[in-house]
């Protein structure tokens, strides 16, 4: 029971850290295309479908 706690919390904070770097990843993709230009993509992309 305890290992399968320590596992949520584990993947929890893994989630949590790629999420964050998609987040970044995807202000730091849209403000470069913003300086460089007019925005290519108008609207986000989907969010990939593989999680885990």
């Amino acid at each position: 029971m305890l290992e399968r706690t320590i596992l949520g919390i584990r993947f929890a904070r893994t989630a949590r850290i790629a999420g964050l770097a998609v987040l970044l990843a995807t202000c730091g993709l849209l403000s470069a295309c913003g300086q460089r230009g007019p925005l290519v993509f108008p609207k986000p992309p989907p969010a990939a479908p593989s999680q885990g």
